[in-house]
């Protein structure tokens, strides 16, 4: 009896996004730290918050690019899908963003919440001048 012929492998996966998946975050006094972006967006938030050492807001974060436009890790209030979106899909590979708390506004103002950003340029250390 013959043997049945061997079954043909699956097809490989789309070769989208295959990284390198890190990015800068700036935060705090001119402090730069490495993420990962291959994980869901709501996670990384979470993570980033915690690692920059801002667990303590009560505010959300989000990243703002160096043109100044937002990420949107959180999404916006009401859009659909926004726990299974992958960071990846958001972030630019070796990019640079900004670490912000979202401030939201006060009764009547704007409904959109306001990027406060949490970097701070270190200025330079002045020369002593003493002898």
């Amino acid at each position: 009896m013959p043997k049945p012929a061997p079954k043909p492998a699956p097809p490989a996966p789309p070769a989208e996004n295959l990284g390198p998946y890190w990015f800068q975050v700036k935060y705090g006094r001119s402090e730069t730290q490495l993420f990962n972006s291959d994980c869901l967006a709501i996670l990384l938030a979470d993570h980033i918050k915690r690692q920059c050492g801002y667990a303590h807001l009560t505010e959300d974060i989000d990243l703002q690019r160096e043109d100044k436009s937002m990420v949107g890790l959180l999404g916006k209030p009401g859009e659909e899908g926004v726990e299974q979106r992958r960071a990846s899909s958001l972030l630019a590979s070796k990019g640079m963003y900004y670490l912000c708390k979202l401030i939201l506004p006060e009764e009547g103002g704007s409904s959109a919440p306001v990027p406060e950003l949490l970097f701070e340029d270190d200025p330079a250390e002045p020369e002593s001048t003493e002898k």
